[in-house]
Order: structure tokens, then C-alpha cells, then sequence
């Protein structure tokens, strides 16, 4: 990931937080991960917004409801 999406995708986080939506991720390997955590992303959602898949995140935003 480059700086500059970096910064987009930080910024996206940061309105998107705004509105009270969460950004959560599923699928996301290592690398992207990794990614993700040194350009200060993780830092924004929180180390708990990693899924292993899609289905799990249904499966928890739905018990939610």
C-alpha cells in the first residue's frame, strides 16, 4: 500500500467513524494486514475489525441487531 492510499484509506476511517459506521475487514492475509498496521489503519478500527471471512462477520454484526 502506498502512502497516498494510505491516506485515503485513513481518512475513509475517520468519516466513516463520523457517521457511526464501522469499517471492518475479512479475508485480509498477513501482507495486507501488516500493511494495514503500519500505515496506522489498524490503529483506527481496532485489532478486533479483522474477519476471517465474510460469514463471520454476518454471523457477529447480526447478533448485534
Amino acid at each position: 500500500m502506498d502512502f497516498s492510499a494510505a491516506a485515503a484509506l485513513r481518512e475513509a476511517c475517520t468519516e466513516l467513524k463520523e457517521h457511526h459506521i464501522r469499517l471492518v475487514f475479512s479475508n485480509a492475509n498477513d501482507h495486507v494486514r501488516h500493511e494495514l498496521d503500519v500505515s496506522g489503519v489498524t490503529d483506527l478500527i481496532g485489532p478486533d475489525a479483522y474477519y476471517m471471512d465474510l460469514r463471520t462477520v454476518l454471523e457477529t454484526y447480526r447478533q448485534d441487531e
